[in-house]
């Protein structure tokens, strides 16, 4: 039971770290477009970096919470059998 629930944890992590990178890179593809103040628009472009960025760490951290579970899994069936 505890296995699923990790397991569903790793995988919401993914998704909401695909999300939150995608949303990122929409704005940063919108940076230069809209015409807005030079000031204004390298702020909205480092701002978009920093949470691309937390998204890719949010990503691999989830990847290695899937990866543990499965290992764990694996250990639990090998005892087991």
């Amino acid at each position: 039971m505890t296995g699923i629930s990790v397991t569903q944890t790793g995988i919401t992590g993914v998704q909401n770290g695909l999300e939150q990178a995608q949303r990122a890179a929409l704005e940063i593809a919108k940076v230069g477009t809209t015409g807005g103040e030079q000031k204004s628009e390298l702020a909205d472009l480092t701002a978009a970096s920093v949470d691309l960025l937390e998204a890719q760490n949010q990503v691999q951290a989830s990847a290695k919470v899937l990866s543990s579970a499965q290992e764990t899994l694996g250990t639990i069936i090998d005892t087991i059998a």
